[in-house]
């Protein structure tokens, strides 16, 4: 299976997630692409908050992440390895359109190593993000940021941090 295919896979599972949120909330939804040591990374996340709450947002955060390792690992490339995460996030709105976003994810998720095995794994991940909102009510948000991942039993993908940019939009 392609990047892409998985990439539309877990994009139809958050979308499926939407009608969970409650009539008043906000909705981030996100996605990012990414390169590391281990492989080409995608992840969609799909944040929802209180609309009228100011200052700072306390927001429930959903994740599917997949990564494909790289020949560059001792991983091939009929690897693979899908999360799914709950987490929470709070966001800072101020006067501006630039609002801080701090998440903690606990994460679980399988590996496929060789086309054949399959591993259980669980763990965490943080970020800390910048995000860019164009409107606050609907539209395009652009975000760059820092992320800590830590899988604990996981033989492909144990930890990684690093810088991710995404894009996403608001509604």
């Amino acid at each position: 299976m392609t990047l892409m295919g998985i990439r539309s896979i877990l994009f139809l599972c958050l979308t499926l997630l939407l009608p969970l949120s409650w009539a008043g909330q906000t909705r981030l939804l996100q996605q990012a692409l990414w390169t590391s040591p281990q492989g080409l990374g995608s992840e969609t996340v799909l944040h929802t908050w209180d609309t009228r709450e100011q200052g700072w947002a306390f927001a429930s955060s959903y994740s599917l992440s997949a990564l494909l390792p790289d020949d560059r690992s001792c991983h091939t490339m009929n690897d693979l390895v899908a999360a799914i995460g709950f987490g929470v996030s709070f966001l800072h709105f101020g006067k501006g359109h630039l609002v801080p976003l701090l998440g903690l994810s606990m994460d679980w998720g399988t590996e496929e190593i060789e086309g054949q095995y399959r591993n259980f794994f669980m763990g965490g991940s943080t970020r800390q993000e910048l995000s860019w909102f164009f409107s606050r009510r609907f539209g395009l948000v652009a975000t760059l940021g820092l992320y800590q991942i830590y899988h604990i039993n996981s033989e492909i993908y144990p930890w990684d941090l690093g810088t991710q940019t995404k894009i996403g939009m608001v509604f």
